[in-house]
């Protein structure tokens, strides 16, 4: 069986003044920002948060310019993914201005080191899995019936986004979300958080030994994502299939795990049902629960939009004015608003990325990520989901160079 390994970085300093360990903290503030926590979204000015992707984008580099290599390889690909981050912006030169300046931690992140962004990931991990674990104690004291002071937060202009905060979680009070409560931790949105823990599982190769897969997995059966749910079985796949005992494992975890499932969605009041089995079921061809796309969007699609003008480069302003797609939010609704040249453009940043640093398991990566991506088109440039995919194709890539002696340490690599 093959071991996840994180690359042990002899020449980084792990001490809190470390100048590279510095750095690592810029990239993960910037991760911790784009997935806004709500401290982020009800309380910061998005002026604030534009300027804070150039400031901690600068600090990143100036702690430790050793550990940055300004290649024109990595110019050339960051250059297609400004590309498809300009052909996706709709609105005036400062709207253009504010994605140029969103892309600027990609390009920096694109040239550290190798092991800075290895390095990056194990940290974001130790990050993530702890705010996770500490939201997980008080959600369930909550759950409990325990009375936990909170406040209430409403977003302007979101009907949708109306939360109890209780400062280490917030919940959902919306009529649609209250019904059955789902875990988001500090986040907004569950799904986003499920997907993420799904990823995290896949990297760790799902070793419930380890604590913090424990975390994420228990934080993606409570958020009752159905695309994360999915995702999850999805990640299996790759070591399901492979040779030697280490197979059985992963089944064993299949088995259990769809035992749990049918055994919990006996009931049709059942919480479980409620959220993923009644939405498991085949309509007119599709699934009932998949609810990124609204019909008015599948007829356009498949009809008026393909025979237009507008395919290149999308309906833009008119999307939404023009059309009632309500709140359709998958790739096709990307590509009929912002045109398939900015799609492509953004397929192609992914798939580069992964020819550069191809493993087996890389590949499966890309299947997982392009599957987020395709439920919906938000968090296409998310720092958090590209610094992963960049840093994970790293690793996964060393991995397979790397001796079947070797153990999974939470800050690098660790031989045997």
């Amino acid at each position: 069986m093959y071991q996840l390994l994180i690359m042990e970085l002899s020449n980084i300093s792990y001490s809190p003044i470390s100048s590279q360990r510095k750095s690592i903290l810029m990239f993960n503030l910037l991760m911790l920002i784009s997935l806004r926590p709500w401290f982020v979204y009800f309380y910061v000015d998005q002026h604030v948060l534009i300027a804070l992707d150039i400031v901690l984008s600068t600090l990143s580099y100036a702690f430790s310019p050793r550990s940055f290599c300004f290649k024109a390889r990595d110019f050339g690909i960051f250059l297609v993914l400004m590309v498809a981050a300009m052909l996706g912006t709709v609105g005036n030169f400062n709207a253009f201005l504010t994605t140029f300046i969103c892309c600027v931690p990609f390009f920096v992140f694109m040239c550290a080191s190798q092991e800075l962004r290895i390095a990056t990931l194990a940290s974001f991990n130790k990050m993530f899995y702890w705010i996770l674990g500490i939201s997980l104690l008080f959600w369930y004291l909550h759950l409990a019936g325990m009375p936990l002071p909170h406040v209430h937060l409403d977003a302007p202009g979101e009907t949708t986004y109306e939360f109890d905060n209780y400062f280490v979680f917030i919940r959902n009070t919306h009529i649609t979300a209250s019904l059955v409560p789902r875990f988001c931790s500090i986040f907004l949105e569950p799904g986003y958080i499920a997907c993420l823990c799904v990823i995290m599982l896949f990297l760790y190769r799902f070793n419930l030994r380890k604590f913090h897969n424990k975390i994420y997995l228990v934080s993606l059966f409570a958020s009752f994502s159905l695309a994360g749910w999915l995702f999850f079985f999805i990640a299996l796949i790759p070591y399901m299939a492979q040779k030697g005992r280490g197979k059985w494992y992963y089944l064993l975890l299949v088995v259990s795990f769809v035992g749990l499932f049918l055994y919990l969605n006996t009931e049709s009041d059942n919480v479980v049902n409620t959220m993923i089995g009644s939405r498991l079921s085949i309509e007119d061809g599709r699934l009932s629960g998949y609810n990124r796309a609204n019909d008015e969007l599948r007829k356009v699609w498949s009809t008026d939009f393909w025979n237009s003008d507008n395919v290149l480069f999308g309906y833009r302003e008119d999307f939404i004015s023009r059309f009632d797609f309500g709140a359709s939010v998958d790739s096709r609704a990307y590509i009929m608003r912002y045109g398939l040249l900015a799609f492509i453009a953004y397929v192609w940043f992914l798939v580069r990325g992964l020819k550069i640093k191809y493993s087996y398991l890389g590949l499966w990566l890309f299947i997982i990520v392009a599957l987020f991506v395709y439920r919906g088109y938000s968090v296409m440039f998310l720092h958090a989901l590209l610094f992963l995919y960049i840093s994970s194709l790293e690793f996964l890539k060393r991995e397979s160079s790397f001796s079947k002696t070797s153990t999974l340490s939470n800050n690098g690599w660790k031989s045997s």
